[in-house]
């Protein structure tokens, strides 16, 4: 476990430096694992709470955004994702029943089952629960934190990732945070992530560098709906899915190296072209998930570039095999090159 440092936030919970709270009575580092067990219980307490007792009420909310945003023609998937954060925002900010919200109505109800001093301070700060930014600042892949910043508050906290969501310094996470203790936080129902052309065009919504904490929580459902109806929008469309395969091994490996999304979006959109175009027979894919990276690297990148030889080892395929389909990758983007600078004059 970590040792806790005099500046560090006490892990208490009350907000104070661990120097001017509990270092001054004395008291040891401990394990917050068994407070924030009970506070994660209660996460999904709250959620099962919120939907036996105010479901009817719930709908209605969810119904307006249905109405105003003509949701029909999203994925089902994103449809059960805009449900699920729209019913979370609620509990912490609609107020369903004589002016108060789902959350205060549990917490009078729960406080007094709880076992911990520590959680109960903790939990009553979950009324000023919001839906926020967060840059992902670090990552501590040996105890699995993550530090994330608030882009509206510069507060930082720490957030326990599953690890099958590749999180990465430099991303951003949109969601809602649960505080714990320890300056941990946990984003429910999930963190969505989001690429900086996602940011732009929500801080723009937010009325561009005036954005401040409250409104990105108000309209933090609208937000929800604009990049998921975007993600929809730019969804690229393949003719054969060994195609679409090779796209998505080569996302989660250029992912897996941390390279710019810029490079990335080129490659799929550059594979899509390709594939469209020319209808490739493929008898290895790998082949073509390499020189794909190799291809891009070489194009369009700006830092690390690598050879034939070096990807080629990567992915256990022979230089040859990458150097043979890069050439066709390179006549295709002379060719795209060449329409644009010279555009056909046929009427």
């Amino acid at each position: 476990m970590k040792k806790i440092e005099k500046n560090d936030p006490c892990p208490c919970g009350s907000g104070k430096s661990y120097v001017e709270c509990c270092s001054q009575n004395n008291v040891v580092n401990f394990s917050a694992e068994p407070y924030n067990d009970e506070l994660i219980e209660i996460i999904y307490q709250l959620h099962e709470f919120a939907l036996e007792n105010f479901n009817d009420e719930l709908q209605k909310f969810y119904d307006h955004y249905w109405n105003e945003y003509y949701l029909d023609d999203l994925a089902d998937t994103n449809l059960e994702l805009i449900a699920g954060y729209s019913i979370t925002w609620a509990i912490f900010n609609e107020r369903i029943y004589q002016e108060k919200t789902i959350f205060d109505i549990f917490y009078r109800q729960q406080v007094k089952r709880m076992k911990y001093t520590r959680t109960k301070k903790v939990f009553k700060s979950w009324a000023h629960a919001k839906g926020s930014i967060y840059l992902v600042t670090s990552l501590n892949e040996q105890e699995g934190l993550v530090t994330i910043r608030n882009i509206a508050t510069g507060k930082t906290y720490n957030y326990r990732p599953q690890k099958e969501q590749n999180i990465k310094v430099g991303h951003y996470l949109l969601g809602i945070t649960i505080p714990l203790v320890n300056n941990e936080v946990e984003f429910f129902p999930a963190s969505m992530q989001m690429q900086k052309s996602s940011l732009d065009s929500i801080l723009l919504m937010l009325d561009g560098p005036n954005f401040n904490e409250n409104n990105i929580n108000d309209n933090f459902i609208e937000m929800i709906i604009e990049i998921l109806s975007e993600s929809e929008e730019t969804m690229l469309d393949w003719e054969n899915p060994l195609y679409e395969k090779i796209a998505n091994t080569f996302l989660d490996e250029m992912n897996r190296k941390n390279y710019d999304f810029s490079l990335i979006e080129q490659g799929l959109l550059f594979w899509n072209l390709y594939s469209t175009e020319n209808s490739p027979i493929i008898k290895n894919p790998t082949i073509y998930v390499a020189t794909l990276e190799y291809f891009i690297l070489d194009s369009f990148s700006t830092g690390e570039r690598k050879t034939q030889k070096e990807v080629a080892q990567e992915y256990g395929v022979s230089p040859h095999s990458i150097s043979y389909i890069n050439q066709k990758f390179i006549e295709k983007a002379e060719e795209i090159y060449a329409n644009i600078v010279e555009p056909s004059t046929d009427d």
